[in-house]
């Protein structure tokens, strides 16, 4: 049992880490991290250290990711970037990504 919930919780570790990662959006980066948080709460509850779990959960799940989703929502980082790009901007795109997906048009170079 206590290798399932070890597993289970490992499991909710890296795909919340991994969501941090690669998601594009910072709101859903940021609930990623809520996940990443409460697996390792998890994880302090299967080593029998509930304080620390319950310190993991009300500080930083509860706190922290809540203030990072405040200055995200204050500084407006979740609307849509403007689509309008700068010449120059699509030229060091395309010469940095060489033969892959060109950001600006959006067709393969």
């Amino acid at each position: 049992m206590e290798l399932f919930v070890f597993v289970c919780s490992s499991i909710m570790v890296l795909v919340g880490a991994l969501g941090v990662i690669f998601r594009k959006h910072p709101v859903h980066a940021a609930l990623s991290l809520v996940l990443t948080l409460f697996g390792v709460a998890v994880q302090f509850v299967s080593q029998s250290a509930e304080f620390l779990a319950a310190v993991q959960v009300i500080v930083y799940a509860g706190a922290i990711v809540i203030l990072f989703l405040f200055v995200i929502m204050l500084l407006g980082v979740d609307r849509a970037e403007a689509t309008y790009r700068s010449t120059l901007d699509c030229w060091s795109s395309w010469a940095w990504n060489g033969r892959t997906l060109d950001r600006c048009s959006g067709e393969w170079v």
